[in-house]
């Protein structure tokens, strides 16, 4: 299984994901997971990710340019190969182990294989397949 997450913190990501389970689990080469650096798909001399939200308000919201830019490298395509898509929103509903066994029986035991998911931070408000 692959996962890929596009983050503004692959330092984070990638200490966390080299402990417990899925540092075991990396090792034994059964998952790879792979922190990708969003600021590297921007194109302005600042690398900036976020801006003020359409409209005013309170708060940043993430630009779409760096994220669209990141999936056309990663060569993500609607409805390609056994790809999962998970944005994510603040407002987002959490993801919970309900819906990993959901997940689990939809995409791992249906698909007979095991899908890559591409993960950003909290489970979504939309999700893309």
């Amino acid at each position: 299984m692959k996962f890929e997450i596009l983050t503004i913190f692959p330092e984070v990501i990638n200490a966390y994901a080299a402990e417990s389970i899925l540092g075991r689990g990396q090792r034994a080469k059964k998952i790879s997971v792979r922190a990708i650096q969003l600021r590297d798909f921007t194109a302005d001399k600042h690398h900036t990710v976020d801006d003020r939200p359409y409209g005013g308000g309170a708060g940043m919201v993430m630009k779409v340019e760096p994220i669209y830019k990141a999936l056309r490298r990663l060569k993500v395509k609607k409805g390609g190969q056994k790809t999962k898509i998970i944005l994510t929103a603040a407002g987002g509903r959490p993801f919970t182990q309900k819906d990993a066994r959901v997940w689990a029986k939809r995409h791992i035991a249906q698909d007979h294989g095991l899908p890559n998911i591409w993960l950003m931070k909290k489970f979504p408000l939309g999700l893309m397949f």
